[in-house]
């Protein structure tokens, strides 16, 4: 059986470059005269900010969704991966 594979690391390169974009942009008309040079400083550093944000509440979002199994469920959850494999 083929597997897909995910599409998260899309999303998120998307997400990485339209955020490099929209930061490329706010510091260019904020600061009209920032060299080149530091804005390809601080442009990424600040879509990498937010990029890590974004992640860090997606996976705290999903820790608090995530229930711990039952007995029942943990033993059936060890027999369906036994039959996969």
């Amino acid at each position: 059986m083929k597997r897909a594979m995910p599409q998260a690391p899309d999303r998120s390169s998307t997400g990485l470059k339209a955020s490099h974009d929209f930061w490329t942009d706010q510091i260019a008309q904020a600061r009209p005269h920032t060299a080149p040079d530091q804005m390809a400083i601080v442009a990424p550093e600040m879509a990498l900010d937010e990029l890590q944000n974004r992640l860090s509440a997606e996976s705290q979002t999903s820790w608090i969704l995530v229930q711990p199994l039952s007995l029942e469920g943990a033993r059936a959850s060890v027999h369906l991966h036994t039959l996969r494999d």
